[in-house]
């Protein structure tokens, strides 16, 4: 009896991965930039590339600059879990909602990053399978199901609010290493390649991240972005 306690405590262990554990393997910088490439094939097989400059501070809070010449003056500020989206036609954000969020195979709030500890919560565990739920509705999915291996994640599939999957997510590592550095999103509708590079470690203003300043974000950004 004694044996099998010590077995199971030891399963315990192993597989007692924290939210926190998840979100500091996909998340290279607490504060500072990155920029995210977007590669896109749909089931036709077109493909589109895009650009993002992000800037991002304690995790709640990101600043999305769209850097194709399409969206030229675009951006997509996050005020902790508030999404709002201004044109460079327009003189005012609109607030995203989270079914707006889900929009294409990689949407907002995936390029944004899905923030585990903010947003959600562990419902159940199946050995290295983690069934997670949202802690409210503001979050872009309502629940995943988180494959790990060894303590590294492997996959999530992305469930809406009404329970239907949306896509999955594939992460790869960079350089065998313990941080994530490339998301491949599968859906119906393609596939979606997310490089992310050009980590810089910068102290940011919290201005540039206010919806009430959103009329002068992207004049601000442009000083972290060559």
């Amino acid at each position: 009896m004694k044996y099998l306690l010590m077995i199971s405590l030891s399963l315990v262990c192993l597989f007692s991965l924290t939210l926190e554990e998840l979100d500091n393997q996909r998340l290279q910088i607490k504060e500072g930039s990155l920029r995210v490439d977007m590669n896109s094939v749909n089931k036709r097989g077109k493909k589109t590339s895009k650009s993002y400059n992000i800037l991002r501070k304690n995790r709640a809070n990101s600043l999305v600059v769209f850097a194709h010449k399409s969206e030229k003056g675009t951006i997509v500020v996050k005020e902790q879990n508030n999404l709002y989206i201004k044109t460079g036609r327009s003189a005012r954000a609109i607030r995203i909602s989270p079914i707006q969020r889900l929009i294409g195979d990689a949407s907002i709030g995936d390029i944004l990053d899905i923030n585990f500890q903010s947003n959600y919560k562990i419902d159940k565990r199946e050995n290295e399978i983690l069934f997670l739920k949202a802690v409210d509705d503001k979050s872009t999915y309502a629940s995943m199901k988180v494959y790990t291996k060894n303590k590294k994640l492997i996959k999530a599939d992305l469930f809406s609010y009404s329970g239907k999957m949306l896509k999955t997510i594939f992460y790869e590592y960079a350089n065998n290493s313990k941080k994530i550095n490339q998301y491949r999103f599968v859906s119906r509708k393609g596939e979606v390649i997310a490089i992310m590079s050009d980590y810089k470690d910068i102290k940011l203003a919290n201005k540039l991240f206010k919806k009430r300043n959103v009329k002068n974000l992207y004049q601000f950004s442009k000083k972290y972005f060559k």
